[in-house]
């Protein structure tokens, strides 16, 4: 948690520079996916919310830094003995929470009124704390998980100052969750989330 602080710590000049911030929430539809089936799971359904910065580089080009708190994971069907002896099954998921900083090349070329962009870019994230219900491969989780991305925006500009925006975006981890897995583990993410804004 120290490392998170520090990272927030050495954003501050940055971020005291931004012409716009925001209120982000939304959630985030996630998975863990492997080159072993055994340690693969389907899907499950999270919140996600933070704060984003935009340094207004221009109205057509901006970058936008995203500090978040997410929560991903999976979910699997777990056999057991019911009555009788009936074997029976239960839905159990593991859940990660993380500090995700998503930093994005944003392009907007319907800007003025309503708002149109697509973007790009890399998330660099930090684990805080999980909760497992059944244990995938091991309980040593990388510190560090870095998650490319891109999506696009939806939005609206209610009047000069305030903005609303509806991003889609899918993130795949290039780094592996777990430290000591004999296969790749890593998290497929497709995110949903509004930001609610002020230009200043």
């Amino acid at each position: 948690m120290k490392k998170a602080l520090l990272f927030l710590l050495h954003l501050i000049p940055v971020l005291s520079m931004c012409q716009s911030i925001g209120l982000k929430g939304g959630f985030n539809i996630s998975n863990i996916k492997s080159n072993s089936s055994s340690l693969q799971t389907s899907s499950i359904v999270a919140p996600s919310y933070g704060i984003a910065f935009f340094p207004g580089i221009s109205k057509v080009f901006d970058l936008c830094i995203e500090p978040t708190y997410a929560t991903f994971g999976g979910s699997n069907a777990i056999p057991f003995a019911g009555p009788n002896g009936m074997t029976m099954s239960r839905v159990a998921k593991v859940k990660y929470r993380y500090l995700e900083v998503p930093v994005s090349l944003n392009f907007y070329p319907l800007h003025k009124t309503n708002i149109i962009g697509i973007h790009a870019g890399m998330a660099p994230m930090y684990f805080l704390s999980k909760k497992e219900e059944f244990s995938i491969a091991s309980t040593k989780l990388n510190d560090f998980v870095f998650a490319p991305f891109a999506g696009g925006t939806f939005g609206y500009k209610f009047v000069k100052k305030i903005f609303f925006h509806l991003v889609a975006r899918y993130q795949f981890p290039m780094s592996n969750i777990y430290k000591d897995a004999p296969h790749t583990t890593k998290f497929n993410s497709v995110s949903f989330f509004v930001i609610l804004g002020c230009r200043f």
